[in-house]
């Protein structure tokens, strides 16, 4: 009865230190870190931190106005329509890409495309310049189960190009 006692107390133990191993992994908190935004279409660079050793997904989404130019094959300009406009682009962290303190950078670039007729130009055979006003972003990152997400107030300027976004 005693030997049953004391294996029952071992494998309590080994269970014990099983669950604080696994709490100790899950309970490392992602966080987005000095990011810094772009134009070209949206860019967000930065940092996460708070990473286990398996892979991670940041997802920038991002909302806009859109202000376009319709171009005919002469090349002649006419001021197309102002859309809202969406984008959405991921980026993949790869395990061997984190550093031993759970560190690692991230680029992503969305980027709102409209077809000619979207644009509100005549026809196919047109093409659009197009500028984003980005109005707002949210960074979401994935790993395992955990889930973080930090949505941004952005303004865009022209002349110059420029966007700033802010957490909200």
């Amino acid at each position: 009865m005693y030997r049953r006692i004391i294996i029952f107390l071992f494998v309590l133990a080994v269970a014990g230190l099983m669950a604080t191993t696994v709490f100790a992994r899950n309970s490392k908190s992602l966080k987005i870190k000095d990011v810094s935004w772009d134009i070209g279409s949206l860019i967000a660079e930065g940092d996460v931190t708070g990473l286990g050793n398996e892979d991670a997904t940041v997802t920038l989404d991002a909302s806009g106005t859109a202000v376009t130019t319709c171009i005919n094959p002469g090349g002649n300009e006419v001021p197309g329509q102002t859309k809202s406009v969406s984008a959405e682009d991921s980026y993949l962290i790869q395990s061997g890409d984190i550093t031993k303190n759970g560190r690692a950078p991230f680029t992503t670039e969305a980027e709102a495309n409209l077809s000619a007729r979207e644009a509100g130009c005549p026809n196919g055979n047109w093409t659009v310049d197009m500028f984003t006003f980005w109005e707002e972003a949210t960074l979401t990152i994935e790993q395992g189960d955990q889930t973080v997400s930090q949505t941004y107030t952005c303004e865009t300027t022209r002349n110059p190009d420029r966007v700033t976004c802010v957490q909200q």
